[in-house]
């Protein structure tokens, strides 16, 4: 492998790994889903959808990689602390657009089961992760985060690559029923993906290697300043988006006490 071995190629590619990792949990969480058919363009989903997820998929990568390849339980609750940002930001777990149907002290049970114990946990934390570490390091660790029943149902490369290709397929039947529009670009951030080589970034070999065998994440010093951005990300759009669905006092503690378990939950697995 050719190249000059020096820590700005490594940068670079972190860098790079960051930008595309950012945009698959906004495709697969919210393009797919046709809430936002076109957040690759300059628009709303573009300047607060995608600012939005990427700390949220680089802090909790960090926590949940911080002692070693974690196990698929553990990407499971780092993804509802992902999802939980639907409480305070788009006040969804309170006050959904679309009315809640079933609500417990002013919390909306469906919606905190459907986006907080499903939806987010895999949509926009699991599968962009193990996508992404597939297709721009292959190193094969993603999938060791994977249950055993699962790895031994995909334990060939080519049943992983046939995975993938039924998982895609499955998507563009879903997006095909939602808008013609968000399948150009989605389809160009998964051409992103799967053709970033970061041998082109003069990178060397050393250090190709080392950052093949571990994921480019935010280094300690970069975690607390993405969590910096991260808070403020919470406050400002906390306050200005749909202020007024905040609800009082008994709601909020709820969804503190959900908080509490998930952190609890999350701290014990590490």
């Amino acid at each position: 492998m050719k190249g000059c071995k020096n820590s700005s190629a490594l940068r670079r590619v972190k860098f790079l790994f960051w930008v595309v990792l950012g945009t698959l949990p906004v495709f697969f969480a919210e393009v797919v889903s046709g809430s936002e058919h076109v957040s690759f363009i300059p628009h709303l989903g573009f300047v607060v959808v995608f600012p939005l997820y990427t700390p949220h998929i680089l802090v909790l990568s960090h926590v949940a990689f911080s002692r070693g390849v974690p196990g698929f339980y553990t990407l499971f609750i780092a993804g509802t602390v992902f999802g939980m940002y639907e409480a305070y930001i788009t006040k969804v777990l309170w006050n959904p657009w679309w009315g809640s149907l079933i609500s417990v002290a002013g919390v909306g049970v469906m919606e905190v089961i459907v986006l907080v114990f499903f939806w987010h946990p895999f949509m926009s934390f699991t599968i962009p992760i193990l996508v992404g570490e597939s297709m721009m390091i292959g190193s094969g660790i993603s999938w060791k985060m994977l249950p055993e029943r699962i790895r031994r149902l995909i334990k060939s490369r080519r049943r992983r690559y046939m995975s993938f290709a039924a998982l895609f397929m499955l998507l563009g039947i879903v997006q095909s029923v939602t808008s013609p529009l968000s399948r150009s670009f989605s389809g160009f951030n998964f051409f992103t993906c799967s053709h970033t080589d970061p041998a082109c970034q003069g990178m060397g070999e050393v250090e190709w290697e080392r950052a093949r065998y571990l994921f480019p994440l935010p280094s300690r010093e970069e975690f607390f300043v993405l969590l910096a951005v991260l808070a403020g990300m919470y406050v400002f759009l906390g306050t200005t988006l749909r202020p007024e669905a905040l609800p009082g006092l008994l709601p909020q503690v709820i969804i503190w006490m959900i908080y509490l378990s998930l952190f609890s939950l999350l701290a014990l697995n590490l």
